[in-house]
């Protein structure tokens, strides 16, 4: 069968402040790495077919969260997310990260949080404080009784901050007895370094006896790549168009080489450095199959696989 992984990486691995060291930002990204490798991996686990997720939005949102939290919730978000337990420099490090993220040039990149709450519920004035100067999200009170407005109002803003890729998140439904909605939204959009030019048709094996013809993308071009895992696997980097280095993206491409199934490698698929990658370049004919995913997801499980119960 035709499985293949996709994954992105960006080289905002540094940030532009002169008050943290080397060692606390190598900590505060690897706790990043790490937190991102074991919610894909619980994930990937748990969900059958095709999936999409975004580690970083989860931990975005999860980072706020651990700032309103006390006691043992506290203790298990941090635990969860791989924090730092400097928490002056935890701050500075998220302020900066988001900052850089939302700077990025030659992409369209833009990274937003919001807080709706019920109209009875008052938020801590510190908590505010705090959410307000590392991540800037929008709050803003609403009447959860009116269901139907409340939603229309959340899913308005989601759609505007995905570009109208996602109209909608929540349903009516779900603010029944909600006192609190967090919602973190990203969107991308970038132009290939190395332009698809043309297109073909091929047999796209979808089981072990059954495939179906799909249009794939095609280019020829020279592509950093390698085979990883051991020779189990082989991967190429698809670098998105960029002339300052230090805002480089890029999308990995990796395909089981060793086994026809994703499942005997995918535990170790996200534990990948993309940064440490020994690549080499080759002149490659690449073709990729044009393809549209949506997942919805179900996080407390997930959570819970994660250690946190509370």
């Amino acid at each position: 069968m035709n499985h293949f992984v996709v994954s992105f990486k960006s080289s905002l691995t540094t940030t532009r402040s002169r008050s943290l060291t080397v060692n606390q930002l190598t900590t505060f990204f690897s706790g990043i790495h790490q937190f991102s490798a074991e919610f894909s991996e619980i994930l990937a686990k748990e969900e059958k077919g095709n999936l999409i997720c975004s580690p970083i939005s989860a931990l975005i949102t999860l980072a706020i969260l651990d700032y309103g939290a006390d006691g043992r919730t506290r203790q298990e978000l941090e635990t969860a997310l791989n924090l730092p337990m400097n928490e002056t420099y935890v701050k500075l490090l998220f302020h900066y990260f988001m900052r850089d993220l939302n700077d990025a040039t030659n992409v369209e990149l833009h990274l937003a949080n919001a807080l709706f709450l019920n109209n009875e519920f008052r938020i801590n004035k510190m908590f505010r404080q705090i959410s307000t100067i590392i991540f800037q999200p929008k709050i803003e009170n609403l009447d959860f009784q009116n269901t139907v407005q409340s939603a229309g109002i959340i899913n308005s803003w989601c759609k505007e901050n995905t570009g109208g890729k996602i109209s909608e998140i929540v349903e009516a439904g779900d603010l029944t007895e909600a006192q609190l909605v967090m919602v973190n939204a990203i969107y991308f959009k970038g132009q290939w370094k190395h332009r698809f030019t043309h297109h073909r048709k091929i047999n796209f094996e979808i089981s072990n006896t059954d495939n179906v013809p799909i249009e794939m993308m095609c280019n020829n071009a020279k592509y950093n790549n390698n085979q990883i895992l051991n020779g189990a696997a082989y991967y190429i980097e698809l670098p998105y168009e960029t002339d300052q280095p230090e805002t480089e993206f890029s999308m990995y491409v990796i395909l089981p080489l060793k086994s026809n199934e994703l499942d005997d490698i995918i535990d170790q698929v996200f534990k990948i450095k993309f940064v440490k990658l020994n690549s080499k370049e080759s002149d490659i004919d690449f073709c990729m199959p044009k393809f549209r995913i949506e997942s919805n997801l179900e996080l407390i499980p997930v959570l819970k696989k994660a250690d946190v119960h509370n």
